[in-house]
Order: C-alpha cells, then structure tokens, then sequence
C-alpha cells in the first residue's frame, strides 16, 4: 500500500454526492479550472485541488504546518483514499 504523509489540514475539505468538493475552512467550492488537464486522478486530485485552494486562499494556516509542533500532527494516509468529509458536503 502506498502511502503519502499529510497534515490534517489538507483533508479539510467534503465532497458531496454529486462530487462538488468544498474547503471545510472557509465554504468555498473548488474545482479544476485550468485549461491543462490534471495529471493524477482519484482522491490524488481531490487533494491536489485542495491544496491549491489552500495555498491561494489560506496562505498563513499553510505556512503554520511548517513549524515543528504542527510538523507533529502529520500522519500517513492511503494514498488512493482520503479521510476527507464525503457526501456531508452541501449541494
């Protein structure tokens, strides 16, 4: 199993039924708007997409996983699957 290591922040986002993904932080809806097609897919881009979202709108709480103590709230997570919010997502 493969696995890729987050801080709890990159997961803070629901997808609903009809696959509308939402930042649990701020309610903003996210979604692919590059010409460019994405180059993973899965739950790999869900949160790809957040991140972007993250880095764009949240900058300071970004940069905050930096420092040591939030370094320690990181964990590893099946990279094909997420701990994100599903279907809970208003839409």
């Amino acid at each position: 199993m493969a696995t890729v290591r987050v801080h709890p922040i990159q997961l803070e986002y629901s997808v609903a039924k009809d696959d509308t993904q939402t930042c649990n932080l701020c309610g903003a809806e996210e979604r692919w708007t590059s010409k460019q097609q994405p180059t993973v897919f899965g739950d790999a881009l869900k949160r790809s997409l957040h991140l972007v979202h993250l880095v764009k709108t949240h900058l300071p709480d970004v940069q905050n996983t930096f420092t040591p103590a939030e370094r320690k709230k990181e964990k590893d997570i099946d990279a094909g699957q997420t701990t994100a919010t599903v279907g809970q997502a208003e839409g």
